[in-house]
């Protein structure tokens, strides 16, 4: 993933209460990934993406597998 992609951002789970696996059930949130800019500059365990989401309005951290890239940045 590359600063500038358009993401979109699996949510499995909108509702506790409604935690469905079935692919066709997944909502996604969409969103571009930005430069994660943090002090440290130690390899990271779990790796994350910083996204800023559309939805929230907020820059989030996910894993790689729940992101799909819409649209590369060249």
């Amino acid at each position: 993933f590359k600063p500038g992609d358009l993401v979109a951002v699996a949510a499995h789970h909108i509702l506790i209460e409604e935690v469905d696996l079935n692919p066709e059930s997944t909502q996604y949130a969409y969103g571009v990934v930005v430069e994660n800019i943090k002090g440290d500059t130690l390899l990271a365990l779990f790796p994350q993406v910083a996204v800023y989401v559309f939805r929230n309005s907020t820059v989030e951290h996910h894993w790689p597998s729940y992101l799909k890239v819409v649209s590369s940045r060249r």
